[in-house]
């Protein structure tokens, strides 16, 4: 999520221990056409860690009460959580800011947005498929969403590592006939 659908989530956007019509309960958040940047609906699915959070966050909170507040009930913000993270980053010794750069041109801070590139990044890697991510990140177009994969070499090593490693595992296993094959 952006961190303006963050600092705008309201409780009655928390669905948690929903029974879905497969018969699996699934926790989400909705986001409706006014609650996101490019105007689409999306649903975002919650962790259990995240579900853990958002359960102690909506107790006792009407449905358009927001979940992020400071310890005097004031409303998030953009600025607001960029100042938590400059102060975070400053304590971990990171580098926060998206101006600062390296010899090559690259970004080398980071700001609270990166996350949303580590995430999309990560679930490509993990191999799930564009159409998923995209409705995860609503992204509209194929062109937006490529801009938040963030490869690097290594990933492309184990695409190749892995392929070889396949490829042994069917020369290894050529003789030897599936237990389907063995029952008909």
């Amino acid at each position: 999520m952006r961190s303006s659908e963050i600092a705008d989530l309201t409780a009655s956007q928390v669905h948690l221990n929903v029974q879905h019509i497969s018969g699996a309960v699934v926790d989400y958040i909705d986001l409706g056409i006014f609650d996101t940047k490019n105007g689409t609906r999306r649903t975002v699915p919650v962790s259990a860690r995240l579900k853990e959070v958002l359960e102690r966050r909506i107790d006792n909170l009407g449905p358009e009460d927001y979940v992020f507040t400071d310890h005097k009930g004031g409303k998030y913000t953009n600025v607001r959580t960029a100042g938590k993270m400059r102060c975070l980053c400053k304590r971990a010794k990171v580098l926060y800011g998206d101006k600062l750069l390296n010899q090559k041109g690259e970004r080398i801070g980071i700001v609270f947005h990166c996350f949303r590139h580590t995430r999309t990044t990560t679930w490509v890697e993990m191999g799930y498929s564009d159409e998923i991510i995209r409705r995860a990140t609503g992204h509209k177009t194929l062109e937006a969403y490529q801009q938040y994969i963030k490869l690097d070499p290594s990933a492309v090593m184990r695409l190749v590592e892995g392929q070889t490693e396949l490829a042994s595992m069917k020369r290894h296993t050529n003789g030897i006939k599936s237990a389907q094959s063995l029952t008909g």
